[in-house]
């Protein structure tokens, strides 16, 4: 992580939204003096938009970027006005110099990266005009090579390509957008922003004429070489085979590669030039051309890759270097954990904690050896460090975080929950902080979310502490863990002495003293239920445009149910009876001028919207927004229950129970009619997806076709036709034909192309489950009941990376409240409360309130999906069992 991205406008718990973000008004006011009176400049959080009096009205064409490097950014931008002015042709450039960092950083997306100035001719002969005048005034700058354009003649800075002017978007039922532009037809097309040049195929003949052959020859001319004639050598740096691209980032990708002269597999790791440059000049070629020195440096250690060439191609640098064999420590980890395997023996365990230790002394001695040479690794994190699956040696890789002392510019480069907050306002790493990496790095091999660490200092100590009741994990353990953690000054060595004493035979199964913690826990949930209103209450920002709640990054609709305001206030109402009349009044607000603009779906669109907002007294909007929904142009793009029209018939069918009106259920009726046309019949059942595309189809609640399965079910309850059930249990009896076991614990994936299986609720084994407690009491068919009684241990987990409702603790303890329900069987009961025991390690104290995180993020959430809101509505049936579950419809079903 670079230290410039301390977020653009940084809270330690809150994700706050680029758009309030306020942009100095360096080059705002720089530019300003320079426009003409007529001319206007309209400033956001990201760009500065500046337009001449007759503003351009193209859709689309042909725009121009220039890049620039931070110290030469006021001269370039004193050239682009003058020209863009005599040209009365409008632009816009980047707000600020911390905007045009993020432009130029390692993590900038590479199709955007270094276009600090956009302009957008009005016609090509102002185009051309453009770009010959700036490449006389810009012919001596350097800037970054814009990957989406086509470079102007040799300039470092000019480039273009044709896209879209203003913004023509669409976006699937699922949230994903796609950028469009009118092709001659005058029909969308995706407007392809990518990291290389593309032209669309009807722009193809006018290009082909635009420009002469001197205009085109010397930006061509090593494109055609390489082309069009038999390079002398056809090897990087004369030897080096590449054969496969690893990874690809703004800095420059990672490629495989073999070594022609001895057939040797070799790691390429390349550096563009003027990219992730510090405010000394630094960048990542100078980065790549120190972690060269430091690995030939290291070499004697064996801790680390051998170092073989450093060279050049056009103009990027090159590192080859030893390709280490195994697995990184995050996959390996993910690989051998027995926490999360029900049927874990104490053998298992003690073998599994046997190399925990056995790495853990291996890493800390990878990290003496680097100290006593007097360098800083800096950036420790499970990605950084290579297991041999076979032998366990560890080796270190990446070292562009590391820098030797008195030797090389001290750097600040980490991974997010590998360090500490403070942290980011650090110019330099210490060995301190490879101490802390040390802690997070062990604590992490038994539970993989540090991020945790990030928003509560003691949640190591309290995680291997439960480990050490459920476990007896050595308590040893644990305080060289903290020490790690804790302290700046510590002899590595004495460390490693005590990992090696450590005696793992007291390990043994999960023990769970059930009876003291059914004692313990319903008063803790009550305090956790009421200290989360509280966190609530203290945290309301009516003031605020964007969100009147903490919710996450990815909340895209404040109106949504799963991660908008709405959602969180509705999980609010349902825990508390009531919510502050200032947030009523907030959404009441907003509902006066919202933009008709989202999506159909129950999860993130008008059907949740609708339910939530009736649910908050706001009877007619939410009518309007169901009504809204039901004419959607996406309606039936998806069926699915949490995006498509299941959803929607679902938020029908409550509607029709909560008023009586027999228009809803006539409507929800109609909607299973057209699932049951649209049906796919396959070997497996029937879905709703094409089997045989690339993609594949997903399953689980939310995506896959059990929740579609769930919603015919309801209608086959009110209907009593026989053919809704049919086409439920065989829409079924396609997700259940995917359950996979993957080392001793049964799951399924998200997608029927996906080899990973999940235990969760949005996706996975609880969701699915649930529907199966649904299926078996309406039919009682015996296999419904065995899949669940197969499949209920590996949902019970004490211990997971989140604690929400999607994919965390909460969503499986709702299938075990489910199963509690309607199976009536105490065991689901008495596993419960391991869910609720397991909250405890992610609740985030704030005040008088508690908070959960946004998943597996360095940031909070009040949100349905992921945070505080969804483990409210979990906590409020465990105290009230009889609640019914969020979002069914169950009465329809135990009546």
């Amino acid at each position: 992580m670079e230290n410039i991205a301390k977020d653009l406008n940084a809270h330690p718990d809150f994700f706050i939204p680029f758009d309030a973000r306020l942009p100095d008004d360096t080059y705002y006011d720089h530019a300003n003096k320079l426009l003409p009176p007529v001319w206007r400049m309209k400033q956001d959080y990201f760009w500065t938009y500046v337009h001449p009096r007759q503003g351009n009205k193209l859709l689309q064409g042909w725009k121009i970027h220039v890049s620039s490097l931070p110290d030469r950014a006021f001269f370039t931008l004193e050239n682009v006005i003058e020209i863009c002015v005599k040209h009365d042709t409008e632009f816009k450039f980047a707000s600020d110099p911390k905007i045009l960092r993020q432009l130029l950083s390692k993590n900038c997306s590479r199709s955007s990266s270094g276009k600090f100035v956009t302009i957008y001719p009005k016609d090509v002969d102002t185009f051309k005009s453009i770009l010959n005048d700036l490449y006389q005034a810009l012919k001596n700058e350097d800037g970054p090579y814009i990957l989406s354009d086509r470079q102007y003649r040799d300039s470092k800075v000019i480039y273009y390509r044709y896209g879209g002017f203003k913004t023509l978007s669409g976006q699937t039922v699922n949230g994903e957008k796609t950028a469009y532009i009118l092709n001659d037809r005058h029909s969308y097309i995706e407007d392809i922003r990518q990291a290389s040049f593309h032209l669309p195929d009807f722009i193809q003949p006018e290009y082909a004429s635009m420009f002469s052959d001197e205009e085109l020859g010397l930006a061509n001319a090593k494109q055609t070489s390489e082309k069009d004639e038999a390079p002398s050598n056809p090897y990087f740096n004369g030897c080096f085979d590449v054969t496969a691209v690893i990874k690809a980032s703004n800095a420059g990708g990672v490629y495989l590669a073999n070594d022609v002269t001895n057939g040797n597999p070799v790691l390429l790791k390349e550096a563009r030039p003027y990219i992730g440059i510090s405010d000394d000049g630094y960048d990542v070629i100078s980065q790549l051309e120190k972690e060269y020195r430091l690995l030939k440096r290291v070499e004697h250690l064996n801790i680390a890759p051998k170092a073989y060439a450093l060279f050049d191609e056009w103009e990027h640098r090159f590192l080859a270097q030893e390709l280490i064999e195994g697995l990184t420590l995050k996959n390996f980890q993910a690989k051998i954990n027995k926490l999360t395997h029900s049927n874990a023996t104490a053998d298992d365990l003690q073998q599994w904690f046997q190399t925990v230790l056995k790495l853990s002394v291996s890493i800390l001695e990878c990290i003496e050896k680097l100290h006593s040479v007097n360098i800083v690794f800096g950036d420790i994190s499970p990605h950084n460090i290579m297991v041999n699956e076979d032998t366990l040696a560890v080796t270190f890789i990446d070292f562009e975080g590391a820098y030797e002392r008195d030797v090389d510019k001290p750097i600040n480069l980490f991974t997010p929950g590998f360090a500490k907050y403070e942290r980011m306002d650090r110019r330099e790493s210490v060995f301190a902080d490879d101490f802390y990496a040390l802690g997070c790095i062990m604590a992490g091999m038994t539970i993989p979310n540090t991020t945790l660490l990030a928003l509560n200092k003691n949640y190591a100590n309290n995680l291997l502490e439960h480990l050490e009741v459920n476990f007896n994990i050595p308590r040893e353990f644990r305080a060289i863990v903290n020490q790690l953690l804790t302290s700046d000054d510590i002899d590595l060595s004495k460390i490693i002495t005590q990992l090696q004493d450590i005696n793992i035979e007291k390990i043994s199964e999960f023990n769970f003293d059930i009876n003291s913690k059914m004692k313990s826990l319903p008063s803790l949930a009550k305090d956790y239920l009421q200290r989360i209103h509280t966190y609530n209450s203290d945290n309301i920002e009516i003031k605020s445009e964007q969100r009147a709640l903490p919710t996450g990054p990815q909340m895209s609709d404040l109106f949504a149910l799963d991660k908008g305001v709405v959602g969180a206030a509705y999980c609010w109402k349902k825990t508390a009876g009531k919510v502050p009349e200032s947030l009523l009044e907030w959404i009441d607000d907003k509902l006066k001028r919202k933009v008709d603009s989202s999506l159909p779906g129950l999860l993130n669109g008008l059907s949740g919207s609708a339910w939530a907002l009736d649910e908050l007294g706001f009877e007619a909007e939410a009518k309007g927004m169901l009504k809204q929904a039901l004419h959607h142009s996406s309606l039936f793009e998806k069926m699915s229950l949490g995006y498509g029209a299941a959803g929607f018939g679902q938020t029908l069918l409550h509607f029709w129970q909560q008023y009586d009106n027999p228009s809803y259920l006539e409507q929800a009726v109609r909607i299973a009619d057209v699932i049951c046309e649209t049906a796919i019949h396959n070997e497996h059942g029937i879905c709703w997806e094409d089997p045989e595309d690339d993609a594949g189809v997903s399953l689980g609640l939310f995506e896959g076709s059990s929740g579609i399965a769930l919603f015919l079910l309801y209608i086959y309850k009110v209907t009593q036709k026989q053919r809704y059930l049919d086409f439920a249990q065989q829409g079924f009896s396609f997700d259940l034909a995917h359950e996979k076991n993957a080392r001793g614990s049964i799951g399924f994936p998200r997608n029927t192309k996906d080899s990973i299986v999940y235990p969760y609720y949005a996706f996975g084994s609880a969701g699915i489950a649930s529907v199966a407690l649904r299926f078996y009491a309406v039919t009682q068919e015996q296999r419904y009941l065995d899949f669940i009684q197969r499949v209920s241990a590996d949902i019970t987990h004490k211990y997971t990376i989140n604690a929400g409702m999607a994919t965390g603790l909460a969503g499986l303890g709702n299938f075990l409240l489910d199963a509690y329900q309607f199976l009536q069987d105490d065991k689901y009961w008495y596993e419960l409360h391991q869910i609720v025991d397991g909250l405890q390690l992610a609740a985030i104290a704030r005040g008088d309130g508690i908070v959960f995180p946004d998943g597996n993020r360095l940031k909070v959430s009040v949100d349905f999906e992921e945070g505080s809101a969804g483990i409210a509505l979990f906590l409020q049936r465990f105290i009230n069992p009889s609640t019914p579950a969020p979002l069914m419809l169950d009465n329809l079903i135990l009546e």
